[in-house]
């Protein structure tokens, strides 16, 4: 294996959906925010658009709460550290790339990964097979070459049928019942999956 593939929402950052944090600041249905995001994310909707449809005027305001939100995982800095040794590091996270940008920056992060793969950026959304074709392209590598770790089934099914090997991070473990190649509940589980496979 030569690189492991990273979901930014739900495995290094918490609270997993950001639509729901959104839907919470604005207290609009989640079910109208969803879709219109998901516009967002896949690049078919520009910042100013998306607010706009959201019915925000001052969005700087609404951003600024949203990146104060999102927390980093209490054991990635320590995890990434040991991984690099021997694997490119890369995310590839639906999101807008201010927001996932912003983390990155905030939580000192942004110089970690040798690919930042983002929907809005590259206009392809998980599960759709271009964007986990996009994020081998920037490493250079093969499919069969890489470890996803994802919080989502259908995300991870995408990186099988591809030929990656899978790791299913369970934020909710009693209501997955999809078996990936291995399962975490904690980021420290793919040091053991590294020793595994390397």
């Amino acid at each position: 294996m030569q690189a492991i593939l990273l979901d930014f929402f739900g495995v290094i950052a918490q609270p997993r959906y950001i639509t729901n944090t959104i839907a919470a600041f604005l207290k609009k249905d989640m079910a109208g925010v969803r879709p219109i995001y998901q516009s967002y994310e896949r690049g078919e909707l520009t910042r100013e658009a998306f607010w706009k449809k959201m019915g925000v005027k001052d969005h700087a305001r609404i951003e600024q709460r949203l990146i104060e939100t999102f927390k980093l995982d209490a054991d990635f800095k320590a995890v990434h550290e040991e991984l690099k040794k021997n694997y490119a590091i890369a995310i590839v996270s639906n999101a807008d790339a201010f927001l996932l940008r912003s983390l990155l920056k905030r939580f000192g992060i942004a110089d970690a990964f040798e690919a930042v793969v983002i929907s809005e950026e590259v206009k392809s959304a998980k599960p759709d097979a271009a964007i986990y074709r996009k994020a081998c392209a920037a490493l250079g590598v093969n499919a069969s070459e890489c470890v996803f770790v994802d919080d989502r089934q259908e995300n991870l099914e995408t990186a099988k049928d591809l030929g990656m090997t899978t790791v299913f991070h369970l934020v909710e473990p009693e209501k997955n019942e999809y078996k990936a190649d291995y399962a975490i509940d904690s980021l420290r589980g793919l040091l053991e999956i590294a020793e595994e496979i390397l």
